[in-house]
């Protein structure tokens, strides 16, 4: 039986898990000029929330929160391993407990995707994260929310942000916000 386990993070977990990133975020780092194991590090050392996602006791996920404990918004991150895909359901129950929690404290999260990651546009999408408050861009909570969502960011230049060879769209979190 399959075992997963949340840890806190530790600073050698960053190299660790630069060596073992999705494709298509290793990929998408690297069009926009990201070297993973750098970059992976310096937003663990800017985090104040840091956890580790082990399954069978290898690690599989890096995440954490960037910002104040005390600031009512905190940027959210995530680095998968291309062994996690394996589990896309593991991935969202505890993604959706991580946020729920982090809820308790902020009234908003945040998080960028980079455009060519397709996966990780699909997580932060089905986890209800929007770029805008209401209409197209807003949360999607059926497949027809998120599907009018992915379709918004994928037409919408005006949310794009240029980066390296590529951009990135930075997107929202407001449980209670969307329109379906």
């Amino acid at each position: 039986m399959t075992t997963f386990e949340i840890r806190p993070a530790k600073p050698w977990h960053c190299g660790q898990m630069s060596r073992l990133l999705r494709r298509e975020h290793h990929e998408a780092a690297l069009r926009v000029g990201l070297d993973s194991r750098r970059g992976l590090r310096d937003i663990y050392g800017q985090s104040y929330y840091r956890r580790a996602w082990f399954i069978d006791g290898d690690l599989a996920g890096l995440g954490g929160v960037k910002g104040s404990l005390l600031s009512p918004s905190g940027f959210v991150w995530v680095a998968l391993s291309q062994k996690a895909t394996r589990y896309p359901k593991a991935i969202i129950q505890e993604a959706r407990r991580q946020l729920d929690f982090l809820m308790q404290t902020h009234r908003e999260l945040h998080t960028t995707i980079i455009g060519g990651d397709e996966a990780a546009k699909r997580l932060v999408i089905h986890l209800g994260f929007h770029v805008t408050d209401h209409g197209e861009g807003a949360a999607g909570y059926t497949r027809y929310g998120r599907k009018r969502l992915a379709d918004f960011i994928d037409r919408e230049p005006a949310i794009r942000i240029p980066f390296g060879n590529s951009f990135a769209v930075c997107m929202g979190y407001h449980p209670e916000m969307g329109d379906g």
